[in-house]
């Protein structure tokens, strides 16, 4: 008995799947519906179905130059990608699974395209090509990532994730134990450090606190038995036999500049956790951002680890970009944005033709006015000096994050010009030391690039490109 019936059920069974086979050749291949295309091409359901789909669209730069297209020579769905491994994580690799643009825009690039039903349809992204290629140089092979941005519009000109791979052969790198099959620029999540206190200068300049503060050398205790907070100054002493005066009574412009951990841990504690929660709310980081979608496909930043502090050390630790803080490289470029942009931050967006929204509006025009002037001032005369352009007026600041495991993160955030910003950047490189020594460079070579390739202009540009 139960032989006949197991002999029945695999009848049935096979019975089932011819049909279904069939009916998905032949009812759902068409081009026309886009999730089935997906389905067919994703999991290789059936062959014959594919080969009477719409070619594949190309994912195009801001330029219109090809980022993935269709190969001259190969299998039908065979793809070329002429950024290689720099462009990698961005675009992504279409085959069975596929990732990055390439999985988020499936449906767009699937579906005939309006012009051409003989096609399939193209993207055109934000990202151009050329400063593409030189944000992932400008990593020099080191682990890290780099974001460049536009403040007001959210579009997003270059993500670089280092190291990249081969998006021809991305099974070279699934055995790689050092996780470069992540997209660090929007999923990877770091101490931020001192960039974090643009937060803190604008959490206390909102809740009216604007004062000059003792910073003495032996540093800050924020509450029994917590280690104290320290100047980066007093190591740097203690290495050469010194001991470090401190930098004495100094208010925010100077702090900020010389980036004072005992400025700002204080400053954070005065004005307490509600500020600092209630600016973390106002930024709405710890939220996913949404940077690409097509039918029900989408690609998604990480959200930001801003826990709230649960006591006046883990505070003193958030105030000065330390403890449990966790940025992505994008949300590092998004709050400089909100400095540049009058305090506002733009929802940033791969697509090209994507319109202007604002994210979020975390501070006042006026905050965002004073901490403008003291990001310049860092570039003029503090920590961020190495990053001066002549003309370009840049604002910027370092960031040098503790990991408690290697050497510190380096962090470097900015935009350009002071006057009407047009462009913002946050580079981090992994284990790269103090912020003004690997991160910093590597920013001011994509924001020449930048000025190269006109995203950005200084005074005296538009005479020298006038014929």
């Amino acid at each position: 008995m139960k032989a006949r019936f197991a002999i029945l059920f695999a009848l049935f069974a096979l019975s089932f799947a011819h049909v279904f086979s069939v009916h998905v050749r032949n009812v759902f291949s068409s081009a026309e519906n886009p999730d089935m295309v997906a389905f067919l091409r994703r999991y290789g359901q059936s062959p014959e179905a594919a080969e009477r789909m719409v070619p594949r669209g190309e994912i195009l730069d801001c330029n219109g130059d090809a980022l993935s297209a269709r190969a001259e020579d190969g299998a039908r769905w065979a793809r070329e990608y002429p950024l290689g491994e720099a462009g990698v994580h961005p675009v992504g690799v279409f085959g069975p699974r596929p990732t990055g643009l390439e999985r988020a825009l499936d449906a767009a690039l699937s579906s005939p395209s309006p012009g051409d039903p003989s096609e399939g349809g193209s993207v055109r992204l934000s990202i151009d090509g050329p400063l593409q290629r030189a944000a992932y140089e400008a990593l020099a092979g080191r682990a890290g990532a780099a974001v460049a941005m536009d403040p007001r519009s959210g579009r997003i000109f270059a993500a670089a994730s280092s190291p990249g791979y081969d998006p021809l052969d991305p099974s070279s790198a699934s055995g790689a134990d050092d996780g470069r099959l992540v997209n660090r620029a929007f999923e990877g999540l770091y101490p931020p450090g001192s960039i974090f206190k643009i937060f803190t200068a604008a959490a206390a300049l909102e809740a009216g606190e604007d004062m000059a503060i003792d910073c003495p050398g032996a540093g800050f205790v924020p509450m029994r038995g917590a280690p104290p907070v320290r100047d980066a100054e007093y190591a740097a002493y203690a290495r050469r036999g010194a001991k470090w005066p401190g930098f004495g009574k100094i208010g925010m412009d100077e702090a900020f500049a010389h980036s004072s951990n005992v400025y700002f841990a204080k400053l954070g504690c005065g004005c307490g956790k509600a500020a600092f929660d209630a600016m973390a709310a106002k930024t709405r980081l710890r939220e996913k951002c949404e940077l690409a979608a097509s039918g029900r496909e989408r690609l998604l930043s990480a959200g930001c680890g801003m826990p709230p502090p649960a006591n006046a050390a883990e505070l003193a630790a958030a105030s000065i970009g330390q403890g449990r803080l966790q940025f992505t490289p994008l949300a590092a470029a998004m709050l400089a944005c909100a400095a540049a942009n009058d305090g506002a931050i733009p929802a940033p967006t791969l697509l090209a033709d994507a319109p202007a929204r604002v994210f979020s509006r975390p501070f006042s025009a006026r905050t965002a006015a004073r901490i403008k002037t003291m990001m310049r001032k860092a570039v003029v005369s503090g920590t961020a000096r190495g990053c001066e352009i002549p003309g370009l007026d840049v604002c910027g600041k370092t960031g040098t994050a503790q990991t408690g495991n290697g050497a510190d993160h380096s962090w470097f955030v900015c935009f350009a010009p002071e006057e009407n910003p047009q462009i913002a950047v946050a580079v981090v490189v992994e284990n790269g030391g103090f912020g003004a020594e690997a991160a910093l460079p590597a920013a001011k070579a994509i924001l020449k690039k930048a000025r190269e390739r006109g995203f950005v202009q200084g005074s005296g540009d538009a005479e020298e490109d006038a014929p």
